[in-house]
């Protein structure tokens, strides 16, 4: 038999099959349905022999998570998706089986995914930290404010979608953020202490570097 085929779930429908990444052990498979499959190579007819799904080990604002890229080595399980994110999932175990766990180690790649029709997606602002150029800050239409690093690794997340009572403004029943939430340009000041960003509306916001 040349071929081994895989059946699309019918509740998923032609989303299933995304992605698809072969190891030396493994055939992974990711789709729209925001799961992740994991089948025995040598056995691929008995189904997966372990699935779980991307957004339910992610404590985090929602971002658009369907799986659209994976990769497998014997350390870690890289994840990417439709909403430009990055992640690096741990594997504790030699081999993988219907027991084993992951866990989100960090997200190697943050991007400005913005669900509304009417959003864009890219990063709009973007500048580098004067007394560390290790350190960038990035914005888009998804209300966030990116702080991030080459080396060091680190990736925090900010929302601006706040008032000035510290309230949130959420977005409208098609995931549309009004425009004074969507970062278009961003500036640090000279001593690295204070962050400006320019809103699609026309305003300015001044963040300290704790982002209040």
């Amino acid at each position: 038999e040349r071929f081994k085929v895989l059946r699309s779930n019918s509740s998923i429908g032609k989303y299933v099959f995304d992605c698809l990444h072969i190891s030396k052990d493994y055939l992974i498979t990711g789709g729209r349905d925001k799961k992740i499959c994991i089948f025995d190579i040598k056995n691929i007819k008995i189904g997966p022999i372990n699935s779980f799904k991307l957004n339910e080990l992610l404590k985090m604002h929602s971002y658009q998570k369907y799986v659209g890229i994976a990769s497998l080595d014997n350390k870690c399980l890289l994840i990417g998706t439709y909403g430009g994110e990055i992640y690096e999932l741990s594997i504790k175990e030699p081999k993988i089986s219907d027991t084993t766990r992951f866990s989100i180690v960090k997200t190697l790649l943050h991007s400005h995914y913005c669900a509304a029709k009417l959003g864009s997606n890219e990063i709009w602002g973007l500048d580098f930290n004067p007394t560390d150029n290790d350190i960038f800050y990035t914005c888009g239409d998804d209300a966030t404010l990116d702080h991030g690093a080459l080396v060091k690794e680190k990736d925090l997340i900010y929302r601006t979608n706040l008032d000035v009572n510290l309230n949130e403004i959420k977005p409208d029943d098609f995931g549309e953020y009004i425009d004074s939430v969507k970062g278009r340009s961003i500036a640090i000041s000279p001593d690295g202490l204070n962050i400006l960003v320019g809103f699609k509306d026309g305003t300015l916001r001044c963040f300290d570097k704790e982002n209040k």
